[in-house]
C-alpha cells in the first residue's frame, strides 16, 4: 500500500481516511472513510447496529434517489407541488423527458424517476427479480444524471478543484442553530430509541444543508461543538 496516497488522521477513538491525489499528493478527496472504536456491549453499539440495519430498507433508498430528483427540479424551477401519488411520478417523468428536455439533466432525471416507480411497483407486487433489475437500471440512470449535471463544468477543459464550489464557512448564527438542532434531536421519534452521537451529527449536517445550503462534515461540527463546550 502506498501511504503517500492516503491521508489518515486519528482523534481519540475515531480514524478518518481520505485519498490524496495531484502533484505531490497535496489534494485530498472530498470522500472519506470514518472508523470508530465501539464497545461491543454498549448501548451505542446496539443503536449503531440498528441504524445499519435500517439502511437495508429499499423504500428508504428509493426515497433518497427521488429526493435528489426533486431537489434538481426545485433548482431548475420545475413545479412538483402537484405530485401526490405514484401516477403523478410517471407524469413528471414524462414531462422531464419531453417538456423540459432543453434543461441539462432533465431527461436523465426523468429516467431516474421512471426506474424508481417501476422498482417500487415490483417490490409491492413481490416481483423481487424484476425489482433487482430495475434497481440496477436506476444505478446506471442516476450515474448518467449526475454526469449530465456536471457536464458543462467537465467540458471546460480544466479539471481542477477551481471549477467546483468550495464549502462555504458557517456564520456564528448558523453554527449556533446547528448546535441547537443537535442538542434537541436526541431520540428517534419513531422508535423512541436514543440516537448515537454520530447519528445525531449526521442528521445535523443534513439540517445544515437544507437550512443554509452549506455542506459540512459531521466530524467538523463535532470538533467545533467540543471547543465551545470546553471553554
Amino acid at each position: 500500500m502506498d501511504k503517500r496516497k492516503l491521508s489518515i488522521k486519528s482523534d481519540q477513538d475515531i480514524t478518518v481516511t481520505r485519498n490524496r491525489y495531484g502533484s505531490g499528493y497535496k489534494n485530498k478527496s472530498i470522500f472519506l472513510h470514518e472508523q470508530k472504536k465501539l464497545d461491543p456491549t454498549s448501548r451505542e453499539t446496539k443503536q449503531a447496529i440498528n441504524e445499519i440495519n435500517e439502511t437495508y430498507d429499499p423504500d428508504a433508498w428509493l426515497d433518497q434517489f427521488k429526493s435528489k430528483v426533486f431537489e434538481f427540479c426545485s433548482e431548475k424551477n420545475i413545479p412538483t407541488e402537484w405530485v401526490e401519488n405514484p401516477g403523478d411520478d410517471i407524469t413528471l417523468s414524462l414531462q422531464l423527458r419531453n417538456k423540459y428536455q432543453h434543461i441539462i439533466g432533465a431527461r436523465q432525471a426523468g429516467l431516474c424517476l421512471f426506474e424508481i416507480h417501476c422498482c417500487r411497483d415490483s417490490l409491492r407486487q413481490g416481483k423481487h427479480e424484476n425489482a433487482t433489475t430495475q434497481a440496477l437500471r436506476l444505478v446506471q440512470s442516476y450515474s448518467n444524471f449526475l454526469i449530465s449535471t456536471l457536464e458543462p463544468t467537465l467540458n471546460k477543459g480544466t479539471h481542477t478543484s477551481k471549477n467546483f464550489k468550495k464549502p462555504a464557512k458557517l456564520t456564528e448564527h448558523e453554527l449556533q442553530e446547528c448546535f441547537r438542532y443537535f442538542e434537541e434531536n436526541k431520540i428517534n421519534p419513531d422508535t423512541e430509541i436514543k440516537y448515537t452521537a454520530q447519528k445525531r451529527w449526521e442528521l445535523t449536517t443534513k439540517f445544515c444543508s437544507k437550512a443554509f445550503g452549506k455542506e459540512i462534515a459531521p466530524r467538523t461540527l463535532d470538533k467545533k461543538y467540543a471547543k465551545i463546550k470546553n471553554k
